[in-house]
Formats: C-alpha cells, sequence, structure tokens
C-alpha cells in the first residue's frame, strides 16, 4: 500500500480553491442579476415620476399597484415576475453582507455557509447553508426574472403610448 504522496495534498487544495473560487462567482453573478432588475425597475419608476427618497425601490409597492391596475397582458406580466423576484430579494441581502465557508458533506460535495453578523443586539440572521441545487436554482430564477424585467421594462419605456398609459393608471397616487 502507497503512502499519500504531496502531490497528492496539492490537488485536494487547489480542488478546493476551485470551490471556494465557484461560490464568489455564484454569489458574484447572483448579486449583479437582482442589480440589473433593480436599477431597470427605478428607471421605470423615474420614467413614471415617482420620486425616490431613500433608493430605487422605495416606491416598489407603488409601482407594482400602477402595473396592476393597468390594462394589458404586459403589465401583468411584468408585476407577476417583480413580485417573484421582490419574493427572492432576502437572499441578496443575505449575500450582499454575508461571509462564506465551504464545508464538505459526508459524500465528499461542498455546501456554502453563509453567515451574517447582527445588525443590533436584538437582531439575528441565522447562518443559512447552500447545497449546489439550491445555489443553481436562485441564480437561474434571479437571473431569467432580471433579464426579463429588463427587457420588458426597456419596451414599455421606449413605447410612449404604454408609458403614457402607465403615466395615467387611475390608481397612481
Amino acid at each position: 500500500m502507497n503512502a499519500p504522496s504531496q502531490f497528492d495534498k496539492v490537488e485536494q487544495v487547489t480542488s478546493r480553491e476551485h470551490e471556494f473560487r465557484d461560490a464568489l462567482v455564484w454569489m458574484t453573478q447572483t448579486l449583479v442579476h437582482f442589480a440589473t432588475a433593480e436599477q431597470a425597475i427605478g428607471g421605470l419608476g423615474r420614467k413614471l415620476g415617482l420620486q425616490n427618497k431613500t433608493g430605487p425601490l422605495d416606491r416598489l409597492a407603488e409601482l407594482r399597484a400602477i402595473l396592476s391596475a393597468a390594462e394589458g397582458k404586459k403589465f401583468k406580466t411584468l408585476e407577476t415576475r417583480i413580485a417573484r423576484w421582490a419574493a427572492n430579494r432576502p437572499f441578496r441581502n443575505l449575500l450582499a453582507h454575508a461571509t462564506i465557508n465551504i464545508l464538505w458533506d459526508k459524500d465528499g460535495e461542498a455546501v456554502l455557509v453563509t453567515r451574517n453578523l447582527p445588525i443590533d443586539n436584538e437582531g439575528h440572521t441565522p447562518d443559512r447553508v447552500w447545497t449546489c441545487s439550491e445555489r443553481t436554482e436562485l441564480l437561474r430564477q434571479v437571473s431569467n426574472d432580471a433579464r426579463s424585467i429588463a427587457d420588458q421594462i426597456r419596451n414599455i419605456i421606449e413605447d410612449s403610448a404604454q408609458l403614457a398609459k402607465l403615466r395615467t393608471t387611475p390608481d397612481k397616487a
């Protein structure tokens, strides 16, 4: 029986560094997709004259109400897509402020653990364990949502008739 060589150890470290790099790439891509949708949503809000005080999403509920009240399937489809994106938004906050660790389960599969420090003495954000399939699914959803939201909003902004329809929606406060 041969003893493990020093090259076996180097190979093991290299594969683990690869897992860490992949985790960072996943986090970066996920955050970029969230930001893409956020910028598009903020742009539509500005075009509709919704004044933001704290950021591009502080009037999100009002924008969604305008889209829901507007006549037309395009507006309802966009509102539905924004609703799913907003439902995943807590993950954006978690990832944006997390430190990460890579652990390996009993089968040798890498899992990502995100840790967040509490905002104050009362706050607590639990650690989150992400399997490869969970990371893949979240990235798939936010990627599709960001692309769809940005494309739909770009089409609305480029079509003055659709933009005017949203501006005259009765539910706009």
